[in-house]
């Protein structure tokens, strides 16, 4: 499901469609002011956002850990404006690993990688192969 349109607040009635609910992906060219939560529940979800800080990811990370009980995979996060990637990394206690610009999100399953401009990133459940 595409929304090009975009959505302004959490009070969008289109949560409430069937075809909202049924859906496993959803690309959201413009998002303001409205909750992550009412991604919850999707497997994937893209979304393009107004200016994304420090404060914004931490709220993500929060929220998306609520989604430990789902069937969440991965979300994507373009935005206007460059992150500033060090500074997130720093106060958000990130762990580097082996991945070029991936880090591991402490107490969660949870892994964030930025892109190589700075202005998309991507959070996902890291998978174990037990062999």
């Amino acid at each position: 499901m595409t929304l090009t349109g975009g959505l302004i607040h959490e009070n969008s009635q289109i949560s409430t469609l069937e075809q909202w609910k049924q859906a496993k992906h959803v690309k959201v060219e413009t998002i303001f002011m409205v909750p992550i939560r009412i991604f919850s529940n999707f497997a994937t979800f893209e979304v393009s956002s107004t200016p994304f800080f420090t404060e914004d990811v931490a709220k993500l990370i929060d929220t998306l850990d609520q989604f430990q009980s789902t069937n969440f995979k991965s979300c994507k996060i373009n935005c206007t404006l460059t992150l500033d990637t060090k500074k997130i990394v720093q106060e958000l206690n990130l762990q580097s690993s082996s991945v070029p610009r991936e880090y591991s999100i402490r107490n969660s399953d949870f892994f964030i990688q930025f892109s190589l401009n700075r202005k998309s990133f991507k959070v996902y459940k890291k998978f174990h192969i037990n062999i």
